[in-house]
């Protein structure tokens, strides 16, 4: 039997569309190295200290994994970061539109 997803904490857990964007992108290429300067390129309109804020919690909350022989702070998903992130995005996705995939192919 699986084990859920690890829950993330309150501040995750509040929509907003930076956090929204930055959970999409995460979730578009799970097996990506993430920096807060990499990620925040990839998201004009959003700040880099939104980026940081999310990126450190979800450090924090163990959804996100330090990558060791990097120069810069990188990150990764954790095993179960995926499925923490599309959790998250399916709660608040209860607005008429369809709930995320739950597959390893999205």
């Amino acid at each position: 039997m699986s084990m859920p997803p690890p829950a993330l904490s309150a501040p995750l857990n509040i929509r907003s569309p930076a956090r929204e964007r930055i959970y999409r992108t995460l979730l578009a290429d799970p097996k990506a190295l993430w920096t807060v300067a990499g990620l925040a390129q990839r998201l004009p309109g959003v700040s880099a200290d939104a980026v940081r804020t999310t990126l450190y919690l979800l450090h924090r909350d163990h959804v996100l994994e330090p990558v060791t022989g990097q120069r810069r702070l990188t990150y990764q998903l954790g095993d179960d970061g995926a499925g923490a992130l599309r959790a998250v995005l399916n709660r608040w996705r209860g607005k008429g539109r369809p709930p995320l995939a739950t597959e390893e192919s999205d």
